[in-house]
This record gives C-alpha cells, structure tokens and sequence, in this order.
C-alpha cells in the first residue's frame, strides 16, 4: 500500500474517532437518559416479539399418590419428564438446590447506593416479557385408575384439569398427548392452524408412527402416519412425516430406473408439491421436491430423451420437472432469509419453523444441495469457466462443513458434492462424520441408494465405510493446510473491506445499494418463481 494511502488512512481514523468522542461529550444529562430510555424501549419490543412466539418450558412437579404418605414416586416423574420431551416440548433448566441466581435486582440492592432499593423496586415494576409456560402436576390414582393432571400456565394462558386411564405407562403417554393438544390450542402465536392437534387418537397414531419410522418399520409407519393424516386432514406435520416415510420407504426398496419405480417417485414429488403450494411456510416440503425432481427427471430421461414425455403422475414435462429441482431450492433458501418471514407476510416466525441456530443450518444444508446441482448439470463440461465456478463452490463447500457447528446433513451433502466433483477423498471424510452425527442405519440406508453416491460405490473404502472398519476420515495434511488457508484469507478480506468501508467515504453508499438491491431481487425472484410453481400445480391430478 503507497505511504500516502497510509497516511490518508490514519488520517481518516484519527479524524472519525475524534468527532466520535466529541459528540459523546457534548451530550447532556437528559440527552444521554433519553437515548437510554430510547434503547431500552427497543429491546423491551424485540424481547416481547420473541417471547410472543416463543414456548417456554413444560415444569413437570414430582408425580404424587393418591394414598398420601411419602410416597414421591422419582420413576414415574421421570417416566413423565420423558414423555414430555418426546411429544416435543422442553424441560426447564436444571438449578442444583441451595445454588445462588445472579440477576439484576440483586446487583442493584447489594450496591452502595442509598436509592438501591427504590431502584430495584422500579426495575421490578417493569413488565418483562417472558415466554408462555406451564407447569404440569400429576397425581397417581389407585387401582390403576390412572393419573390425574393439572395444567396450568405460569402466566396468561388457560388451564387443563383431566384424568388418563389405564396403568402408568399408558396413562403417562396420555398425560403427554393431551398436555400438547391444549397448548397447541392455547398458544395461538406459537402453534399454527396447520399444527394443532383435535383428535387424541390421531396424535397417537402420529406418535407411533414417528416412532416405527425412526426404527425403520416404514410399512408400520405408514400405516399410523396415513390414519393420522385422514383423521386430520388440517395439519400439515402429519402429512409431511408421511411423505418422508414414503420417500424413504421407496428409496430404501432400491428402486430401479424403469417407469414403475420412477412413476412412484413422480406420484410423492406430486404429493410434496401440493403440500409445498397449499403451505408455502414448509422449508422442507420445498427443499424435498426439489431433490426428487432432480431424481425423477433422471429417471425419466434414461426411458425417452424427449423433453415432452409427461410422467401420468405429475403431468408434466420434463423441462418442468427440471425447474422444479432447480429453483424449488432458491424458494426454500429465499424463506430462510432472516428478513422474509417478516417482509413478505408481515409476522415473526412461528415456534414450529426454523429460527435461529437452526435455520442457520438448514440454509448451509440448502446451500451445499444447491452445489451438488451445480455439480450433476455440469459434470461433463470441462470449460474454463465452469473449472473456475467449481473450484469457487468447492471452497465454499469446505468452509461451510468444516464449521464446527454444522450438522450431519451438511456432511452428507458436502460429501456427495466431492463425489460429483471426483474427489473421493474428501468424498468419505465427510460422510464418515453424516454416519456419526446423523445415525448409522439411517445414513447408511440413504447412501446406499443415492445416485450422486455412485462413483465412491463398490470401492474398497466404500466397503470400509459401510462396514465401519478402517480409517476413513483421516484428513491429509494438505487439506488441513488448504482449510486454514482459506479461514485465514476469509478473516484478512473480512478486515480489508472492513477499511476499505472506513477509508473510503462512498463505499458505504455503495454497500447499502448493494444490499438492498440483493435484497429486492432475493424477493422478486421468489414472487416470478412462485407465480410459476402455483401454474405448474394447476396441473397436479387430484
């Protein structure tokens, strides 16, 4: 850098801190307690958005007897605890006993001030938003006549007061079902109309139906999820873990590439598109089809190379078929925008979709899938250009699955990109980590009927992988080096724009543009694309 930029840059520094400091003196006493007033009213608004659409925790009291007596009964509560947990609500965080809580009221009344108190006082009076919770008491009746529970809220919200018969392990179960059908009717800025639960039975069926899939007894789980979803033909949670069953359930019977397997396949993308345009909100319901189609329209290519075959299932040609796989993933990355949800339907995010750390890794998982497809259409092309944009996915794909954060589907993509890529390496390294992170049988019944997985199938280290012998996710020293590498040039561009913003007076501007402009073409290409999807439905067969 020239020694009169240097210069220009101190200089500029030097210039910028000063009038920062000189305004921050100027203010006075009533200057700076509005400004506090003013900041502390904004975080009260963001604090109450998100306790307004977020659920606190179930507190599960210690299950009594009816008998009376000492009789605490710590299984049964755990037992309760478990169940709780598996309907899919959280527990509260665990204090030891007699362990001291540090908040702000306490600080303010041990100060040294003489107002202290008053203080505190004044600091209590504030309402403080906090999250809709519940606490749950439970009393083990005789005779196996069941358990008796009381449901109330620890702020506004509306109690349940029930009875669950049968014998503990059943009654438990019932206790958990109908603890979350009333707060998925009580919370109404929680629980969306499409994830309410009416009917118990249907909630059962559900429950068990997740249950077989998790264990893979899929033609059990289907059976449960099919009477879950006619049962309850609103909620949209039912019919989406119907659809992942039958997927799985067809990909795991190693469907061949001939019409009857591909007709079957075309038959769920059809059921996962009209899920994904009667509830656009499904992130994963897009991010599904979208990798079915991808499939489907493989298969159906290797029957007829026309592009006007229409598979009866979708009614379709395949030039569609095709657009769906490739932009069904901009729409689901378009929703996980931190700023969609709030701009294109004018609410906060609701409990149920991804928020936070966890649509941060559900947009690193759609980000490398959309690599992946980046690597299918251009395998064959050798082009300098094309080598340049792989060589520039392949260094993002790295960066985003070597975070230490991400999770077993990022691996698992990550490692069927290097597979698309040829580099076979690196291809298993990250697959070894899906199949510690996501469940041996699960990955392995997935990988084993992938096709961007061919290339690495039937190779000693497959074998090595599937069997889990060996050492498969050794990483080389160049590929480490390569990984710091890049970190390292990450961090120095990160601090050269973050000068180059300081030195230079319009780099602002321009950065704001570019923003915004980023930001309105994200949106109007979701609306273009949308508007399009909603037309290729039209044609879905009833």
């Amino acid at each position: 850098m020239p020694a009169d930029a240097v210069d220009h840059l101190r200089t500029f520094l030097h210039d910028t801190f000063a009038s920062f400091q000189d305004w921050l003196t100027s203010l006075t006493v009533l200057e700076w307690v509005l400004l506090g007033i003013a900041a502390a009213i904004l975080l009260w608004v963001v604090a109450q958005v998100r306790a307004a659409t977020t659920l606190g925790p179930i507190a599960v009291a210690t299950v009594e007897d009816e008998n009376g007596g000492d009789a605490t009964l710590h299984g049964i509560t755990a037992q309760l605890r478990e169940r709780i947990n598996d309907v899919g609500f959280r527990p509260p965080p665990n204090v030891p006993g007699g362990a001291p809580e540090t908040n702000l009221l306490s600080a303010v009344e041990k100060s040294p001030i003489p107002q202290a108190n008053w203080i505190a006082s004044l600091i209590q009076a504030v309402p403080r938003p906090q999250p809709m919770s519940y606490t749950l008491s439970t009393v083990r009746l005789s005779r196996g006549r069941g358990v008796a529970f009381w449901l109330r809220p620890d702020g506004a919200g509306a109690p349940l007061m029930g009875t669950a018969p049968g014998w503990s392990g059943a009654a438990l179960k019932g206790v958990a079902r109908r603890v979350l059908m009333h707060v998925s009717r009580d919370a109404v800025d929680i629980f969306p109309p499409w994830t309410r639960w009416d009917d118990e039975a249907a909630l059962k069926a559900y429950l068990e139906g997740i249950d077989a899939a998790d264990q893979e007894r899929y033609s059990e789980a289907q059976v449960c999820l099919e009477s879950a979803a006619s049962a309850e033909p609103d909620n949209a949670v039912a019919r989406l873990r119907l659809l992942n069953c039958r997927e799985a359930s067809a990909r795991a019977a190693e469907l061949v590439p001939d019409p009857p397997g591909a007709d079957r396949l075309a038959r769920i993308l059809r059921d996962y598109l009209a899920l994904a345009i009667q509830r656009p909100e499904l992130v994963e319901a897009r991010y599904r089809a979208s990798t079915l189609a991808a499939i489907v329209a493989d298969r159906f290519s290797t029957v007829d190379a026309d592009d006007d075959v229409w598979p009866t299932a979708l009614h379709m040609s395949l030039r569609d078929i095709r657009w769906i796989g490739r932009h069904g993933l901009d729409l689901a990355l378009a929703q996980l925008q931190p700023w969609f949800v709030p701009l294109a339907w004018h609410r906060p995010r609701y409990a149920v979709e991804p928020r936070g750390r966890e649509r941060r890794r559900l947009k690193r998982t759609l980000e490398i899938s959309k690599r992946c497809q980046f690597a299918r259409r251009h395998r064959a092309e050798g082009d300098r250009w094309t080598k340049l944009r792989r060589r520039w996915w392949t260094t993002l794909v790295r960066a985003r699955a070597n975070r230490s954060n991400a999770d077993w589907q990022v691996h698992y993509n990550a490692g069927c990109f290097f597979a698309l890529i040829e580099k076979p390496v690196e291809a298993f390294r990250y697959l070894n980590r899906a199949l510690d992170g996501g469940g041996y049988g699960k990955v392995v019944s997935w990988m084993q009927n992938d096709p961007d997985l061919a290339s690495l199938q039937g190779t000693d280290a497959w074998t090595r992988l599937i069997k889990r012998t060996g050492t498969t996710n050794q990483r080389a020293v160049s590929d480490e080096l390569r990984s710091v590498v890049s970190s390292f040039a990450a961090a120095l561009a990160g601090i050269g724009a973050a000068v180059f913003l300081l030195a230079v007076s319009w780099a602002w501007w321009v950065t704001l543009l570019c923003i915004v402009a980023r930001t309105a073409g994200i949106f109007v290409a979701y609306l273009v694309r949308e508007r399009k999807l909603l037309k290729l439905g039209e044609r879905l067969p009833a």
